[in-house]
């Protein structure tokens, strides 16, 4: 999540590319959200002036989730939400969130999972409940263990948050692994905008944002291998990829976990997916394709990332 400060510059760095924009980020960001409900009440229909003093409430050291350059975000007491408020000093005088709320999204304002806007650019958000790779390094066996549809939703969850000019800040600390529901969620993107290098590399992002260092080799197979599967989804025969097919990054993806993924069948594997991008692109340009050849290419390339 972020607020932008326009006259602020910041430098977003990351394991394969680096871009500037204008703005100020919140880190650490968040790591672990708990959801707890005692009212049945959803507090975003109260008045106003009722959630400012839950908010006021829930303002102390014990309910906050995270702090850094943009502000501090502290979860809302008997909620599922929690609240972000700036640092004074980037106003030069206190905080007013009371000024004013608002309910009024933009698409981008989904993406990043904010539901009210208030006074003085603070903003409630929706908690993630789960954790990061960081923060409980063991949660990676589990996500081994994940479904590809888990991943797919991932990836599609980058690629309609880049539709709408919206950058996926890949670190650690941005996606939030939940075990009990097996998901996979993304909690900050940049408005694109502002960044020199957008490119959108799906694969990548997905890769860096849930390993790290001390991620075993093993562990990093499996998740290597569920990343490409996710993505060869979208080459279904009558699928339409979730993104243009020449935003994949299948070529440099493969290069870049060919020693982790240790397969046998490399060179076939990377031939593959070529032709099957060949035949996916004259599927969707509703050319005569024979459909049985993409299916039997699809198939073949599934079998090949398995070996």
């Amino acid at each position: 999540m972020q607020i932008i400060f326009p006259l602020n510059i910041y430098t977003h760095n990351n394991q394969y590319k680096q871009n500037k924009t204008s703005g100020i980020r919140l880190k650490p960001q968040l790591t672990a959200d708990t959801v707890s409900f005692k009212g049945s009440r959803d507090l975003l229909k109260l008045k106003p002036e009722t959630i400012f003093k839950r908010i006021d409430k829930s303002i102390k050291k014990g309910n906050l989730l995270g702090q850094g350059y943009e502000g501090k975000v502290y979860t809302i007491e008997d909620s599922p939400y929690c609240v972000k408020i700036p640092h004074f000093f980037y106003f030069g005088r206190p905080i007013d969130y009371k000024k004013s709320f608002s309910t009024e999204l933009t698409e981008k304002d989904k993406i990043n999972h904010i539901v009210a806007h208030l006074g003085d650019k603070a903003v409630i958000m929706k908690k993630i409940e789960g954790c990061n790779v960081l923060s409980k390094p063991d949660i990676v066996k589990d996500l081994t263990q994940f479904p590809v549809s888990s991943y797919n939703k991932f990836l599609k969850q980058i690629s309609q948050a880049h539709k709408n000019e919206m950058y996926f800040d890949v670190t650690n600390q941005n996606v939030i692994i939940n075990d009990k529901n097996k998901t996979i969620t993304a909690i900050d993107f940049i408005d694109s905008k502002g960044i020199t290098n957008d490119k959108l590399l799906p694969l990548h992002s997905m890769y860096f944002s849930l390993v790290n260092s001390h991620v075993e080799p093993e562990s990093r197979k499996f998740i290597a291998n569920k990343i490409l599967d996710s993505a060869l989804e979208e080459f279904k025969p009558g699928n339409k990829p979730c993104i243009d097919i020449s935003e994949f990054d299948f070529s440099d993806f493969l290069q870049i976990t060919s020693k982790v993924r240790n397969n046998q069948a490399e060179e076939e594997l990377n031939k593959n997916i070529k032709e099957l991008i060949q035949l996916k692109d004259i599927e969707l340009l509703e050319k005569n394709v024979v459909k049985n050849k993409l299916s039997t290419v699809y198939t073949k390339t599934k079998e090949l990332l398995n070996k």
